[in-house]
């Protein structure tokens, strides 16, 4: 997936855009535009609706960390997604609201 082939919409407030993509049935990832972050992007990661971390994508630590992953660029955003395809085998379908 190229980052032109993702499905940009609009928050209820109209000023922040996201994109959602599921891969497969198990995992899915949301992709934020940071607020006044011009180019970052925060990024999250879902399995059966629910938060989680994946060794290699989210920092190993001892300490509890943020689940969601802040001020990204585009290319660690594309990083994670080529990242979660080579896990899941399946390629990225972007995923409506």
């Amino acid at each position: 997936m190229k980052w032109s082939d993702l499905i940009w919409q609009k928050r209820v407030s109209g000023s922040i855009l996201f994109a959602r993509l599921s891969f497969g049935d198990t995992y899915e990832l949301s992709i934020v535009q940071e607020l006044n972050e011009a180019g970052l992007y925060e990024v999250a990661i879902f399995q059966d609706g629910n938060f989680i971390q994946l060794p290699g994508i989210h920092p190993e630590s001892d300490e509890l960390l943020d689940d969601v992953l802040r001020f990204q660029t585009r290319e660690e955003v594309v990083g994670i997604v080529r990242k979660l395809e080579s896990i899941t085998g399946e390629s990225p379908q972007n995923v409506y609201e």
